[in-house]
């Protein structure tokens, strides 16, 4: 099946603007819809949080299907997901570009996407189904993969159009096609750079529309396939550079790639058409989160990602203020002595967790959230670091006996161990290869289990791992400390060459 992408532009075009006037209604309350893989999030009604699940479950399964994972290989733990309209997403984010429909947050407290309902439902699923192939792609195929196939490969699988009676994959990317038909971003720019090295929006939205194209262009014939399993060989093991790779397995140079990438855009597009039956029993359980969450929730989501300095003594304010609404309530009680110790005052939330494991001694959430503490408290005072880890550790432990292999259990539970005198300790490893292994998508754990290996002479371990890491296309703080790793490891090698 094809199309010509020139004639969908205008379209597209009026399709934005009429959706923009829209905005879905929503419900008073927090639903949360529960399936095999997935936890869904959303003031909606019960039905469309419920259908929004199972489309979920649907896109995991193509996702399955393409990548040859099977149904009974389940995930180690749900991907959850946040459908909120603006107002709560402006709460959860509040100084957060107009332009962003969404993000994705991996952190030692939680992995987690948000998608923010302002226009139609396919702006929500694209952005939905973009961040779980990422997610996806990590948890089953953990690889150093170069930036645009990293983005390109999510983009593509963005676009799958689930309907009743068939999937289509490799659709159009409605939100990156208009920029093909401008001047592009140099080809060596955009097979060697991540998104970060990149000087402007205007470079990074070609970045996007170029690396989903080449993608699709390469998925198209079984030939290119072939070669786009021998250049993430050539970049991801053998260490060439992406643009000499490309230009070698393809036989193309950057001019005539470019040239039959853009004949691609102008001839037949082609996309595949799935035939399905319908669905399945497939369980979903809808229940209600606590009034409390009205309140609370994006505010207890907010802290995941970290609330900026300048804003904290109001956000607690305004947490004390709202959870006094709902005496006794637990959720509204987890959340102001959570939102104490990270930016208040410590002892009143530990406090409040002390009254809350009173009452229930196997509440995971305060025992969690003690031990957290605990920590927080030795990293800020490292005369005294040993005294709070040792007394984190019970906590800890109790929280992983009441669900064991809970990956921010198992982190905290090493980072308790670190002032010991043999760190890392075979055990202590161990744990820290379980956390990663159940949240890889986490850099900070990745970082700590690479440097484990390291201290336990498993230096090879850590190379591929610290790869992975140097490779993410937004950068950041977790990509340069592992290229840093990376140069030490490398230098005894380097000195040693270089000597004589």
């Amino acid at each position: 099946m094809g199309r010509n992408l020139r004639g969908f532009i205008g379209a597209c075009a009026l399709a934005v603007a009429v959706l923009a006037g829209s905005s879905p209604a929503q419900a008073a309350g927090w639903l949360k819809a529960e399936s095999k893989h997935f936890v869904v999030y959303g003031q909606l009604d019960e039905r469309t949080l419920r259908d929004y699940a199972l489309k979920l479950e649907d896109y995991d399964g193509v996702l399955r299907m393409f990548h040859g994972v099977p149904e009974t290989q389940d995930a180690p733990r749900k991907f959850e997901i946040y459908l909120t309209n603006s107002s709560s997403f402006d709460r959860l984010w509040p100084k957060a570009p107009e332009e962003v429909a969404g993000f994705y947050m991996s952190s030692p407290n939680d992995v987690f996407a948000v998608a923010k309902r302002t226009g139609s439902d396919k702006d929500t699923n694209d952005y939905a189904f973009h961040e779980y192939a990422h997610h996806f792609m990590m948890q089953y195929f953990p690889y150093a993969y170069p930036a645009w196939v990293v983005e390109g490969w999510a983009e593509y699988f963005s676009t799958v159009d689930v309907h009743p009676d068939r999937i289509d994959i490799g659709r159009y990317s409605d939100g990156r096609v208009g920029s093909l038909f401008d001047t592009w971003l140099p080809l060596k720019d955009m097979l060697g750079k991540s998104v970060w090295q990149l000087k402007d929006d205007e470079q990074r939205f070609r970045f996007y529309a170029q690396s989903w194209l080449l993608v699709h262009y390469m998925q198209a014939k079984p030939e290119r396939r072939a070669q786009l399993t021998a250049y993430l060989k050539a970049v991801g093991q053998d260490g060439e550079d992406p643009a000499a790779a490309m230009w070698r397995v393809t036989g193309q140079d950057a001019q005539s790639l470019e040239k039959s990438m853009r004949a691609y855009v102008d001839g037949k597009f082609f996309f595949q058409r799935l035939t399905r039956k319908p669905h399945a029993d497939v369980e979903v359980k809808v229940s209600a989160l606590p009034a409390s969450a009205t309140d609370l929730l994006m505010e207890v989501q907010r802290m995941k990602r970290g609330v900026d300095k300048d804003d904290r003594d109001r956000f607690v304010a305004d947490v004390r203020k709202r959870a006094a609404k709902y005496e006794g309530d637990r959720f509204a009680q987890l959340a102001q002595a959570d939102a104490e110790i990270e930016y208040g005052a410590r002892a009143v939330g530990e406090d409040i967790l002390q009254r809350l494991l009173k009452a229930n001694p196997d509440d995971v959430e305060a025992l969690r959230l003690m031990g957290e503490s605990c920590l927080e408290a030795g990293e800020a005072d490292p005369d005294r670091r040993a005294e709070f880890f040792a007394k984190a550790r019970p906590y800890i432990a109790r929280a992983n006996k009441l669900v064991p292999d809970h990956y921010q259990t198992l982190y905290a539970y090493a980072r308790s161990r670190s002032t010991d005198p043999d760190y890392p300790s075979e055990n202590v490893l161990n744990v820290l290869l379980l956390a990663h292994q159940l949240a890889p998508q986490v850099d900070e754990i990745s970082l700590r289990t690479a440097d484990a290996m390291i201290r336990r002479d498993r230096k090879d371990e850590a190379r591929v791992l610290l790869k992975i890491l140097a490779n993410a296309p937004h950068g950041g703080g977790g990509a340069s400390e592992a290229k840093s790793m990376l140069a030490g490891l490398d230098a005894p090698a380097e000195t040693a060459a270089g000597g004589g």
